[in-house]
């Protein structure tokens, strides 16, 4: 799925997936979200990873066996299955920087935060193309046309603008840390993200297994 980045008055903000983020020109370099996090907990300066997530999360399923969809690719499943990876991997990430802050008897609030954010279904080919690619227009291509009429009517009406939705990436960026650190921004609000992205030890599972697919080590202050 693709990934998002957001600025912010913050010394550093990055957008990011669960394993790895390709370059805007399609090169073959690929950033890991293991990387883009080294160092982050050991400088004064503060920063803020946002996952975008979506609501699809909920309906995500880990499958341990096939996390690339190889097997077997289904456009919905994977889409759901890479959000709510990233879902599990901001909590998570939020959780390893708060570990990392707490200094000998005590605890402390780090600088560095991480969230997730579901910006809102957003009238883009993405989501107008799936609606009209899949269900009725897939089973029935004679309804095709009725259904590409409906979506794009849709659309307009009942789907968030593009300026809109990035105001709610904007909040998960710029929202104090105490208020957004660890949690899934939804419509300007923290939400309430599946009850798998709280599984600490789903986490940690697939934390190693995003290092064995990326090849990369997490940096030692966040393991």
């Amino acid at each position: 799925s693709s990934s998002s980045s957001s600025g912010s008055s913050m010394q550093g903000s990055s957008g990011c997936n669960a394993l790895a983020h390709r370059d805007g020109g399609g090169n073959k370099g690929v950033t890991s979200t293991a990387e883009l996090t080294e160092g982050f907990g050991l400088h004064d300066n503060s920063t803020r990873v946002v996952m975008l997530s979506s609501l699809t999360h909920h309906a995500g399923i880990l499958n341990w066996d096939d996390m690339q969809s190889q097997r077997k690719y289904d456009p919905f499943t994977s889409y759901a299955l890479s959000k709510l990876a990233n879902t599990i991997t901001a909590v998570e990430l939020h959780r390893r920087f708060e570990k990392a802050s707490e200094p000998p008897g005590g605890c402390a609030w780090g600088n560095d935060s991480a969230v997730s954010a579901h910006p809102g279904i957003v009238n883009t080919s993405l989501a107008t193309n799936y609606f009209k690619t899949q269900g009725l227009a897939q089973a029935i291509p004679a309804l095709a046309p009725f259904v590409n009429s409906f979506v794009d009517g849709l659309g307009a009406a009942a789907m968030r603008s593009t300026r809109n939705s990035a105001d709610v990436l904007l909040y998960a960026a710029l929202a104090p840390a105490q208020q957004v650190g660890g949690r899934y921004v939804v419509d300007g609000r923290v939400g309430k993200p599946a009850a798998e992205a709280l599984d600490s030890s789903r986490a940690a599972e697939l934390w190693s297994t995003a290092t064995q697919l990326t090849g990369l080590e997490i940096h030692p202050s966040l393991r």
